[in-house]
């Protein structure tokens, strides 16, 4: 099967009767986010009659591991070992000439009437793209970034966007607003799956573009822009060509992956200049704080620590916990063969994953998944004084609000550890067994 468009893997889960089509009319307001809740976790969904358009949206593609873990051809447990793989035998991508993307050219932007933006939750500050892939170049490197940005629409042909402070297209945007100057963007709608779970990845200096060429086994294919120097996916649904302008405007209220209200900023404004499209492009919808979200910002993440702490640990198993929704907080179960190795374990977490705020460690009789078994054992085992360190003063995640005081003071982010391992005799530790 190939795996240089969505379609192939769209018609994957479709043989494996993980989509459910939907003919009645629905409006792009918040109706069809309330059906992707209703399907979170259990099935994709297809909705083929969208009020006021003649497009189709898929969305919940990515909403349950096992639905990702068919895409690749594999199991679920072998996910992190391949996006570690991809890390570590990237294929370049290569440019191609024509695509699909293309087929269809629009300077005569109209964002609402042109594409089925959602407006998802009651009080978000208007509809937002959230799927969108933005590719960007360094103006002083020129080396190619691709990042996940969600957009709210504020004009015909503007959004503004949220750019997370100190990350690449951050960092790119502060260089060209410093030569005066605009920056080029692509944002890409309907990348293959590859492409989806690579520019999640936050790889450091590897290009995305070829982290998804190790998940592949093969370059991604891709096409020049037409109206800058980038290049996108060439099987793409859709693909939004613009700039982010030396302008700002108020960026929310946006529902994040926490499932709360995100902080209002003042933010990019992305003026679209032209839309590419298949001829019968479908719109992907990603629902924020659904299941895809977090599995989307998640698992690569999970690789990375995953990476990251077996270097120091025989580690087990790890998952980013649903109580700190997906980002947030960690579980990780080792073969412990020294008294500090669960300290050592939850700093190398740490330094792969600077959001985590709280990360337990057990040890490999505890199901990290289950997070009943897992608050167990730190109940258990983990002594409030001695097992529990606190640091402080230390870069958190822009998504904890917990340090927010009604006095408008911030407090600077902090880091919790929990040895929730066994120190004393096994016997007064491990659940009773009947004999075999």
């Amino acid at each position: 099967m190939s795996k240089q468009k969505l379609n192939d893997y769209i018609n994957l889960l479709q043989d494996e009767d993980l989509i459910v089509d939907l003919s009645d009319p629905l409006s792009v307001k918040h109706e069809i986010a309330a059906i992707l809740k209703t399907f979170d976790r259990k099935k994709a969904v297809h909705f083929k009659d969208v009020k006021g358009y003649e497009t189709d949206i898929f969305g919940n593609l990515c909403c349950n591991r096992e639905f990702i873990a068919k895409g690749f051809e594999i199991s679920v447990d072998q996910i992190p070992e391949k996006i570690i793989n991809s890390f570590k035998k990237p294929v370049t991508h290569k440019i191609v000439s024509g695509g699909s993307c293309q087929e269809v050219e629009s300077t005569n932007i109209d964002l609402i009437r042109d594409l089925p933006i959602l407006t998802h939750y009651q009080n978000d500050g208007g509809p937002y793209i959230t799927s969108a892939v933005l590719i960007a170049r360094d103006p002083e490197t020129e080396r190619l970034n691709a990042s996940y940005h969600r957009m709210m629409v504020v004009g015909k042909d503007r959004f503004v966007a949220r750019l997370v402070e100190g990350r690449h297209l951050d960092r790119f945007y502060i260089a060209s607003k410093e030569l005066g100057e605009p920056l080029n963007v692509a944002a890409v709608i309907g990348g293959p799956l590859p492409f989806l779970i690579a520019c999640s990845t936050s790889p450091g200096e590897l290009c995305e573009l070829d982290v998804a060429g190790g998940l592949l086994g093969e370059p991604l294919e891709m096409v020049e822009c037409r109206t800058s120097n980038l290049i996108v996916p060439r099987f793409a649904e859709c693909v939004l060509e613009g700039e982010l302008l030396l302008e700002f405007e108020r960026e929310g209220p946006f529902v994040d992956v926490t499932g709360t209200y995100d902080r209002i900023r003042d933010q990019p404004i992305l003026k679209v200049n032209m839309i590419t499209h298949k001829e019968d492009f479908f719109y992907h919808a990603l629902m924020p704080a659904g299941n895809d979200h977090v599995l989307l910002m998640g698992m690569p993440k999970e690789a990375k620590i995953f990476g990251a702490v077996r270097a120091v640990s025989k580690v087990q198993n790890i998952v980013l916990s649903s109580s700190g929704s997906g980002w947030l907080a960690a579980a990780i179960s080792i073969k412990k063969s020294h008294p500090y190795e669960p300290y050592v374990t939850a700093m190398a977490a740490v330094a792969a994953h600077s959001s985590l705020k709280r990360v337990i460690i057990v040890d490999e009789d505890i199901d990290v998944t289950d997070p009943v078994t897992v608050d167990k054992a730190v109940i258990e085992r983990a002594h409030v004084v001695d097992d529990y360190q606190v640091i402080k003063n230390i870069r958190g995640s822009s998504l904890d609000n917990s340090g927010i005081r009604v006095d408008g003071r911030v407090l600077s982010s902090a880091k919790l550890f929990i040895d929730a391992t066994i120190k004393g005799k096994k016997m007064l530790f491990e659940t009773a067994k009947f004999p075999q």
